[in-house]
């Protein structure tokens, strides 16, 4: 994939499930007191609630014309 090698690290920790999230922190031991999506408050923040499935972003992904990409995702 033609990207920066960040990008790529970034990605293959998204598909690995291995991003920072409050579910993968708790998992690991840490003690989150707010476990809900920063952006909506709504629901429990995960990497698919935050980069697909939170409201807030599924706004993002129309403004940049890519709804079809996101709804692959899910």
């Amino acid at each position: 994939m033609p990207c920066p090698g960040k990008i790529k690290h970034f990605m293959w920790r998204m598909a690995h499930n291995t991003l920072a999230t409050k579910d993968i922190l708790t998992r690991r031991g840490m003690a989150i007191h707010d476990h809900k999506c920063f952006l909506c408050n709504l629901r429990n923040e995960s990497a698919k609630h935050l980069f697909v499935e939170c409201n807030e972003i599924k706004q993002v992904w129309r403004g940049l014309n890519l709804e079809h990409v996101r709804l692959r995702l899910t």
